[in-house]
């Protein structure tokens, strides 16, 4: 579901370089109806996104498909499985077909499967039919094709669903604010003299922090506001709330139960994740190592172009959520 909305982006005295980009978003209508008929009717948990997509072709997309691409590159779990595969024989004569290695997780990929996006509100909605239950087969568990399908959706609770974020005023928002889209600072520089550090790392996470704004807290309101109605309740805590300190872990603790997310309202820090990699099972959690050190060349490039790297909130978006909070 768009809204969509005009885009400016700042001038640039040189083009960026060019990268794949995911694909084109749809049109309004067509949009509507990938919602109800392929993101909805594809889950048990309705846990929705919504989000604002990067815009495509500007400053703050190619710096977030950049840090993406340096963290996918390096990541130990994609070069360990590149060498278990293409390793040879001991003897180095035989020809013998290694044996299939399962792939692990490549995290977020936001040349291919997932969006680049600022979250403006990330829940469980309740929209399906009342009472009803997960379709399973004859063993009990799944169906005979061997999948299981979650309960019908209410089609009524759906159409006011997207009615509700439909109604939603957002050029009139947009309009009337600065409605730019950049990087921001973190807080935690270590010292006077250290460079400005635009990333993020937390736990498995990689995210560049946004500049917050009148305008991206504006619209985060409206939608998580307007959207209390559909929350699923009791709403479950993340698991992560656990490792805030006080008094913050109590405010995200009511936050998620009142409005049905911790990040909203005075806990809304707008980001754009551009990685997430959990240790391998039995594997030393050594992921900080790395990921610090390709992101701090991420970094540098970037502190080059901070100044002009500013775009502006182009469209609002709907999207179910993968591994790692990932839109898909």
């Amino acid at each position: 579901l768009f809204h969509t909305m005009t885009t400016t982006c700042s001038s640039r005295s040189k083009p960026w370089p060019r990268r794949p980009h995911p694909p084109q978003s749809p049109p309004l209508l067509h949009c509507v109806l990938l919602l109800s008929a392929t993101i909805l009717s594809n889950t048990a948990a309705i846990n929705l996104d919504i989000h604002i997509p990067l815009p495509t072709g500007g400053c703050v997309m190619e710096e977030a498909l950049r840090a993406n691409l340096l963290l996918r590159d390096a990541s130990p779990a994609r070069s360990s499985s590149s060498s278990s595969s293409s390793s040879s024989p001991a003897d180095g004569n035989s020809t013998r077909p290694l044996p299939t290695i399962e792939q692990p997780s490549d995290g977020i990929d936001l040349f291919v499967q997932h969006t680049p996006h600022v979250t403006l509100f990330l829940s469980d909605f309740d929209l399906e039919n009342e009472n009803a239950t997960i379709s399973t087969g004859s063993d009990g568990n799944n169906d005979d094709d061997g999948n299981t399908h979650p309960p019908p959706l209410n089609q009524t609770k759906l159409q006011q669903f997207l009615g509700t974020i439909s109604s939603l005023n957002f050029t009139h928002i947009t309009s009337k604010m600065d409605c730019s889209l950049s990087y921001a600072t973190t807080p935690t520089t270590p010292t006077p003299s250290s460079p400005p550090k635009y990333y993020t790392l937390s736990g498995p996470y990689a995210m560049l922090p946004i500049q917050n704004s009148l305008c991206l807290q504006t619209l985060s309101s409206r939608v998580y506001r307007a959207l209390q109605p559909f929350l699923r309740r009791p709403v479950l805590v993340p698991s992560w709330v656990a490792s805030l300190p006080e008094p913050e872990r109590s405010r995200a603790i009511y936050r998620c139960r009142e409005y049905g997310s911790p990040n909203v309202g005075e806990g809304f820090v707008p980001h754009v994740s551009v990685g997430y990699d959990p240790p391998l099972e039995g594997a030393e959690e050594n992921i900080g190592d790395w990921r610090a050190e390709v992101m701090d060349e991420w970094n540098e490039g970037h502190a080059a172009i901070q100044g002009e790297c500013v775009d502006r909130v182009g469209a609002i978006a709907v999207g179910k959520t993968g591994e790692g909070g990932a839109v898909l």
